[in-house]
C-alpha cells in the first residue's frame, strides 16, 4: 500500500498565495457589483459567456484549420 506524499513547502506556499489572491479578487468584484440588480448580473454573465465562448470557438476553429 502506498502512502500519499505530503505536499512540499513550495506547493503549500503557492496554493496559499493563489487562494489569498482569489479571495481578494472575489471581494473586489463583490464590492463592485453589490448594487447591481439581478437582471444586470444576468446580462453581465451572458455577455461574459458570449465573449469568452466565442473566443474559445474562434481559437478552436483556427487550430483545426491548420491541419
Amino acid at each position: 500500500m502506498r502512502v500519499p506524499r505530503q505536499p512540499t513547502a513550495f506547493w503549500s506556499c503557492l496554493t496559499g498565495a493563489l487562494e489569498k489572491r482569489q479571495r481578494q479578487l472575489a471581494t473586489y468584484l463583490e464590492r463592485k457589483t453589490a448594487y447591481w440588480d439581478q437582471g444586470s448580473k444576468l446580462m453581465a454573465l451572458v455577455a461574459f459567456c458570449l465573449v469568452f465562448g466565442g473566443l474559445s470557438l474562434w481559437l478552436l476553429m483556427k487550430a483545426i484549420s491548420h491541419f
